[in-house]
Order: C-alpha cells, then sequence, then structure tokens
C-alpha cells in the first residue's frame, strides 16, 4: 500500500504499530496476485451463480486460521516468524483458496462431485 505510514499515522497509531503495520502490508502487497486472483475468480463464480465460491473462501480462512498461530508463535522449540508469519499464513491460505477456484473451473473438481456434496441447490 502506498500511504500505509499516513493512513496509520493518521489513524493515531503508534511508531511501533506504523513500523509493524507497513511491514506487514509490504510482505501482503508481494502477494497481491493471489489477492486479485481471488478477487476475479469469486465475481466470475457470483455473476454464474456458481455455489464454490464460498467453499473456497471458507477453505482461504480457515487455513489462515490454523497457520496464523503456528507461523507466528511456532511450534515446540521453533520461535516462528512473528508479524512475517501473519503475512505469510494469510498468502498461503489465499493462494489455496485461488487454487481451489481454479480447479474448479478447469472441471476436475467439479466432475468429481465434491461440488455437489458440499452444496445442493
Amino acid at each position: 500500500m502506498f500511504f500505509a505510514k499516513q493512513l496509520l499515522g493518521f489513524m493515531g497509531a503508534s511508531e511501533q504499530v506504523i513500523e509493524d503495520g507497513t511491514r506487514l502490508q509490504n510482505y501482503v502487497w508481494k502477494f497481491r496476485r493471489h489477492c486479485f486472483s481471488c478477487f476475479l475468480i469469486t465475481v466470475y463464480f457470483v455473476v454464474r451463480v456458481m455455489p464454490p465460491s464460498p467453499c473456497s473462501l471458507w477453505i482461504a480462512s480457515l487455513l489462515n486460521i490454523v497457520l496464523d498461530p503456528l507461523l507466528i508463535y511456532g511450534i515446540g522449540y521453533w520461535a516462528g516468524f512473528g508479524l512475517k508469519g501473519a503475512a505469510i499464513a494469510t498468502c498461503i491460505g489465499r493462494g489455496l483458496g485461488v487454487l481451489y477456484q481454479c480447479n474448479i473451473l478447469s472441471g476436475e473438481v467439479a466432475s468429481s462431485g465434491l461440488t455437489s456434496h458440499f452444496f445442493t441447490r
């Protein structure tokens, strides 16, 4: 984001929050293709009234929820990545959500009946 520091400063954030927030935004900005792909494919599904769109969002969100504590705080003796771990978890979750949507678009998952199992009209 181009104005992350200014926006956080305008909202009254402390210097540490501004520094961390800017760094997080920079990590996520590097993976903007995943975010934009997720948005475009979701819009395509919504326009075609296809049910897999909510499923891909659930997959991406649940992966993010599971990966966040693991990558932020670590496991056992591994210390984790801290703020960078939050950005990595977000990008992994969104990226796998996009891969799921691409699978559906290519017909591999849809022909297996997986989507009809989760979503019935």
